[in-house]
């Protein structure tokens, strides 16, 4: 019998813009129904629902009391359709 170790890496789950998200630290993300941000505003995401820092979870209920802070890095536009 094989033993896994498995090391996790900490991460949150945020809900914004009416659907929930998994983020770590440097990932990227594309979000919809944010509003008006400049390119390299600091947002907050008070709506967090869960985390966990490798070791030990924290879930909301409904949220967690935690903030997860992101960068605002611009507007991307979708194909355009006709």
């Amino acid at each position: 019998m094989a033993t896994e170790t498995t090391t996790s890496t900490p991460f949150a789950v945020i809900a914004t813009g009416g659907k929930q998200y998994v983020v770590r630290e440097g990932d990227i993300i594309e979000v919809e129904l944010l509003g008006e941000h400049q390119e390299n505003d600091k947002i907050e995401f008070d709506t967090v629902l869960m985390t966990d820092d490798g070791t030990s979870a924290k879930i909301g209920n409904p949220h967690t009391g935690t903030k997860v802070t992101a960068t605002y890095l611009g507007e991307k536009k979708g194909k355009k359709l006709t």
